[in-house]
């Protein structure tokens, strides 16, 4: 068996089936719309994928996964017209609070999931999916590139799967935290004679500047389900046992961005 003969496809969801992450509902993204509206939109990362995305003969973006703007509210400033899709309506909610803000009534919002119909979405020039493409069947994310992207996409992956520090998940009782990441992606448009260029963003954890341990608790039941008592127990002595370590969330994450015209 060569390398076209993969089905990539169906690798995919095999390894996100046996993935230890949990799927996020909308309702639990809107529970995290409050805590994101009280930061910066502005952020390293933000910053950093910006000043990677190729503008160039650029009219109109379809941001995926838009959250409350931190993307689509500065692309507004450079670009005519920004669709924002996102699945949860108090992302949403916050994005337009944003777009009142910010003066940028060039953004339309939807209310949209990657598996939903896009029909009456029009494609835009530039598809952009910034940590939002980790679904149960990547198929749907190739199919919507393919009918709503028309000369450009970037897409934002980790790397490894891991979006918590290995110690974390121990702690948990987990085995591991290992979704698909940005390799199926590249064989993906490899088998499609497409050959993106790649860059990686580092970026701090996702437990980062927890408040206190009771607040990184809250963080990592929101993103794990309620915790028993042993895995409290051994949170709080992998948060208590370094205090530079606990401020830093663990480890750094790291970021692959995938960028191709079409």
């Amino acid at each position: 068996m060569n390398l076209e003969q993969i089905n990539f496809y169906a690798l995919y969801r095999q390894h996100m089936q046996q993935s230890m992450r949990p799927e996020k509902s909308p309702d639990s993204w809107s529970k995290r719309a409050g805590e994101m509206q009280k930061r910066p939109l502005e952020s390293p990362y933000t910053q950093t994928l910006l000043s990677r995305i190729n503008l160039d003969g650029i009219s109109s973006v379809l941001d995926v996964g838009c959250g409350n703007g931190t993307l689509s509210i500065p692309l507004a400033k450079k670009i005519e017209k920004v669709l924002a899709l996102d699945f949860s309506p108090a992302m949403l909610a916050a994005l337009k609070d944003n777009i009142t803000t910010h003066n940028a009534h060039n953004i339309s919002p939807f209310l949209r999931a990657w598996e939903d119909d896009w029909s009456d979405i029009p494609p835009c020039d530039l598809l952009l999916s910034s940590r939002s493409s980790t679904v149960k069947d990547f198929k749907v994310v190739m199919d919507k590139i393919a009918s709503h992207a028309l000369k450009r996409v970037v897409i934002t992956q980790p790397v490894k799967g891991r979006f918590t520090d290995p110690e974390i998940i121990r702690a948990l009782g987990f085995k591991e935290e290992y979704a698909p990441d940005y390799i199926y992606t590249l064989n993906l448009l490899h088998q499609q004679d497409i050959h993106p260029t790649l860059n990686y963003i580092d970026t701090y954890s996702r437990f980062a500047f927890s408040q206190n341990v009771e607040d990184f608790l809250q963080r990592i039941q929101w993103s794990f389900g309620e915790s028993n008592s042993t895995q409290i127990q051994n949170l709080k002595n992998w948060y208590q046992s370094d205090e530079q370590r606990a401020q830093a969330g663990g480890r750094p994450m790291r970021w692959a961005v995938i960028a191709f015209d079409i």
